[in-house]
């Protein structure tokens, strides 16, 4: 069956449903214009369920961030203690262990940002990025704008001579993470818009 051939029989018990739902609304109203009542009722149902729908996808997205928050916070430090005392078992050569559940080690990554403040970094986004970039930071969820607004120089540590990367230019309300060994899993940090406002809008 092609996906037409489905949407057309999808579409035809809709019909079937609706023109029930009709027949009982046709009956139980003296009103002339039962047709177009019962259309607008229909539509302002749509509408009302659609923005339930969505004031409940925002409390179940809150709440999985809470209790991931809340995961980490308590059991961050002994997970990962845990982890790396298996690593150390097998002789540091692996930097990843697998598990029934998963797995969790070490991955080397770039630098990134990490957002702090959340709504420093908005405001920092609007004041410095074109309408452009700061779609892609706020409305994608992605980071890539901000990361392109920090500078590395080279640096030499006086007391001990090493040499490392010195970042200026760090987006405000954010902290930037140097590339290195990073342990995994760890929660995302989003720039994120509260839930109901509108994307800002740049000037000029």
């Amino acid at each position: 069956m092609t996906e037409n051939e489905t949407a057309i029989i999808e579409n035809d018990e809709m019909i079937a449903m609706l023109e029930g739902e009709l027949k009982l609304y046709q009956k139980s109203t003296k009103s002339d214009d039962w047709l177009v009542e019962w259309k607008l009722g229909k539509i302002a149902r749509f509408k009302e369920a659609r923005e339930a729908i969505k004031k409940r996808r925002r409390e179940m997205l809150d709440h999985i961030d809470a209790e991931e928050r809340a995961l980490f916070y308590k059991w961050g430090k002994p997970f990962k203690d845990q982890v790396d005392e298996m690593l150390l078992k097998q002789g540091g050569k692996k930097k990843s262990v697998k598990f029934l559940t998963g797995q969790a080690g070490y991955r080397k990554t770039n630098g990134t940002i990490i957002i702090e403040e959340n709504q420093m970094a908005i405001d920092w986004a609007v004041d410095n990025l074109s309408n452009d970039g700061l779609k892609l930071a706020i409305a994608t969820l992605n980071k890539t704008p901000l990361i392109e607004s920090v500078t590395l120089a080279e640096k030499t540590d006086k007391d001990t001579g090493e040499m490392y990367n010195e970042a200026s230019g760090v987006p405000s309300g954010c902290r930037y993470l140097h590339a290195c060994d990073k342990f995994y899993p760890y929660p995302p940090t989003k720039l994120y818009l509260p839930e109901g406002e509108k994307l800002p809008v740049v000037e000029g």
